[in-house]
């Protein structure tokens, strides 16, 4: 599993938007970093990017896989950046009505989250807080580098950066959480645009709201894909009392990882999903693409 020291954010603005926490920026210094904060990518996850499932792997094979998931950890600088909005109820639709689908709304940004998923995975929360990590234009460097010279390393480094820029999500999920701790609030589990029917589209204003370009040069393509390509968004429910379902909707805690590796988005399942028909993360499955399941 991933490790995460301590991890610093620096907080900018005494203040949060209309009511919410303060937004911060994060620094997490990989392995060799200073300041003590530490990284560990999840080896065993980023095999799974591979399409490890068990079969015997070639020793030379791993040993390059562990050098250069040790590179990403010693030369990846990842970097976060997190804002709480409370919910606008005036705005916000749980059940849609009049014709109209369910839709979540987000005062002080005007963002809308739209679909029957999030809205389930956030009803009751008080605020929401937006998170976005990437692993920057470095990442994007020795991607092409290794692209260049082997498709075999290219392989290999991507499913590693891809684990290491989950564990940076994780580590920004654990920051949202403490800060919310302390002012009397529970996280839910986190939540990423193209899961569910939360469609990718949010992407442009979800990027907006946070000031991800200019806070960490994250943006987004024409076609909804996050720029650099290993990077993570992701929504976080923020509730006056733990949910009795331990946060968020079935699809959010089942939801397959591996957007990271696409620009698109990735969160962290809890357990698998008992069945592919009920499961809101069905249509973008990429497990179900490639003839399994997360449920065995």
């Amino acid at each position: 599993m991933a490790g995460v020291g301590s991890v610093r954010a620096v907080e900018r603005g005494a203040a949060g938007r209309e009511g919410g926490g303060a937004p911060s920026d994060g620094a997490l210094p990989s392995r060799s970093g200073a300041g003590g904060a530490v990284l560990s990518l999840d080896r065993d996850e980023a095999l799974r990017y591979l399409g490890y499932a068990g079969q015997k792997l070639d020793a030379q094979l791993l040993a390059r896989f562990e050098e250069l998931a040790s590179a990403c950890e010693r030369e990846l600088r990842p970097a976060c950046a997190s804002a709480s909005f409370p919910v606008d109820e005036a705005l916000t639709r749980w059940d849609g009505e009049d014709g109209e689908g369910p839709q979540v709304v987000l005062a002080g940004c005007g963002l809308v989250l739209p679909g029957r998923d999030i809205a389930r995975h956030l009803r009751g929360a008080r605020e929401v807080a937006l998170l976005a990590c990437t692993l920057g234009a470095a990442c994007e460097r020795e991607l092409r580098k290794h692209a260049a010279i082997s498709p075999t390393d290219a392989l290999l480094y991507g499913a590693a950066a891809s684990a290491l820029v989950e564990a940076a999500a994780d580590a920004c999920d654990a920051a949202v959480a403490s800060q919310a701790a302390a002012r009397g609030l529970r996280a839910s589990a986190r939540y990423s645009p193209g899961y569910g029917d939360l469609p990718l589209s949010v992407q442009p204003a979800f990027l907006k709201a946070l000031d991800a370009t200019r806070r960490i040069g994250l943006s987004v393509t024409a076609g909804n894909l996050l720029v650099p390509t290993k990077s993570v968004t992701a929504v976080i429910g923020l509730f006056d009392e733990a949910r009795a379902d331990g946060g968020g909707s079935d699809g959010a805690r089942d939801a397959n990882r591996g957007g990271a590796r696409d620009g698109a988005s990735g969160r962290a399942p809890v357990r698998a999903h008992a069945d592919c028909a009920t499961c809101p993360a069905r249509e973008g499955c990429l497990l179900k693409g490639k003839g399994r399941t997360c449920h065995g």
